[in-house]
């Protein structure tokens, strides 16, 4: 995307356009009310350490910002997956050698993760961690 003039900085990426938010009205275009509202609603459960939630509200800022840059959400999802690798390493005790991998299956070791196999679809309501996932961070 072109650096963006001033006067088009608020202006919703191109992209979000085919975007429609489904309510009790039916079908309209996804706005910037209902973008928040959406990103609003993924929340940590119970309690994290200061430095996890920041790093969260980092990445889900970096989401709502995507809407007048859809690219952010790249940057977004780096931010996220360095928010878990963060409440990993803080819960499991790692050491900066740790890859983000070797988190993921100490966890499932520990019973904070579930086990993932093949014959198991991804759940997201779960939270289950793809091995693909985990390996985008080594």
């Amino acid at each position: 995307m072109a650096f963006k003039r001033v006067d088009q900085i608020l202006t919703a990426d191109a992209r979000y356009a085919g975007l429609v938010v489904v309510d009790g009205d039916g079908a309209r275009p996804i706005d910037l009310p209902a973008h928040h509202a959406a990103v609003a609603s993924v929340t940590l459960r119970g309690t994290a350490p200061g430095e996890v939630r920041d790093a969260f509200d980092r990445a889900r800022n970096l989401v709502i910002y995507a809407y007048f840059d859809y690219d952010l959400l790249v940057n977004a999802e780096i931010q996220a997956l360095g928010a878990v690798e963060l409440a990993l390493r803080l819960r499991l005790a790692g050491q900066s050698s740790d890859t983000l991998h070797n988190l993921v299956e100490r966890a499932r070791k520990h019973a904070i993760f579930p086990k993932w196999s093949r014959a198991q679809p991804i759940d997201r309501a779960q939270s289950r961690i793809h091995p693909a996932g985990a390996a985008l961070r080594g």
